[in-house]
């Protein structure tokens, strides 16, 4: 019985959890707190179509939501005074989505490409983005400086 490798899907999923780009796992997403608008190894575009984000801030917020409601509302029926409840439940929601917006962001990313592959062309326009990169690179090495 042979064992074959992990599936494409498994890979998006294991690659955005260490915030590494789901195509080929070499690259950082982000770049500190800011995300990268395509991966420097693979060329791939991360924002897919124009209002791409949308639906990792929609699903940032219903985590946060859930997460804090799961959190405070437990506290309201232990006659911790209202203020310090809601004291507790203001700075829930603002610490929780601060901290865990990048990996939303990245399990949209691969959720997003478990639901829709990435197509040829976007494989192959990142492809050329990166070799045209370094071949422009090369080439401005490689000029010799002319004296008028």
């Amino acid at each position: 019985m042979s064992r074959e490798g992990p599936s494409r899907d498994t890979q998006y999923f294991r690659r955005v959890a260490r915030l590494r780009c789901p195509i080929c796992g070499e690259a950082q997403l982000f770049d500190g707190l800011t995300m990268r608008d395509s991966c420097p190894a693979c060329g791939f575009h991360f924002e897919r179509e124009p209002g791409y984000w949308t639906n990792a801030v929609t699903l940032n917020f219903m985590m946060t939501g859930g997460f804090v409601v799961m959190l405070v509302a437990p506290l309201a029926y232990t006659g911790l005074p209202v203020l310090a409840t809601l004291g507790i439940g203001v700075f829930l929601a603002a610490l929780v989505p601060t901290l865990c917006f990048r990996h939303i962001k990245a399990l949209w990313l691969a959720i997003d490409l478990r639901i829709r592959p990435p197509t040829t062309f976007e494989r192959l326009s990142g492809y050329l983005k990166v070799t045209g990169e370094s071949r422009g690179k090369e080439a401005r090495r490689q000029k010799p400086e002319t004296s008028s």
